[in-house]
């Protein structure tokens, strides 16, 4: 090699990588998940799974949608109460209705067409 200083590159130390894997290289990927594939590549070398790395997002997720499906089983049972309440109420106004069909026959014979 010319214009090499032999004593120079003797007392270079040799760069230890960062990586627990081995060798590197350079790959080509989009500015906005460079971060966080990188932190993903961090994870999967310190001998973390991908899948552990998303069993917390996911457990707060399922315990998002359980919190979700109580509270629309809660307003389910309150609309059914509610349109129990309703049919009892229609029931009861038919009732009264028929009464009072029966109570004009009895005051008016003559208002038969309207009770029929």
């Amino acid at each position: 090699m010319k214009n090499v200083n032999h004593r120079s590159l003797a007392n270079l130390t040799p760069f230890e990588g960062k990586w627990k894997h081995g060798t590197t290289r350079t790959i080509r990927v989009p500015i906005v998940l460079a971060d966080k594939l990188l932190a993903l590549a961090r994870k999967l070398d310190n001998g973390e799974s991908f899948e552990k790395s998303e069993q917390p997002r996911l457990y707060s997720r399922i315990g998002e949608l359980t919190a979700e499906v109580d509270a629309l089983q809660r307003k389910l049972l309150k609309a059914q109460h509610s349109l129990d309440t309703a049919e009892d109420d229609i029931a009861n106004l038919k009732l009264e209705v028929t009464d009072a069909k029966s109570e004009l026959k009895k005051v008016s014979p003559e208002n038969k067409k309207l009770t029929e």
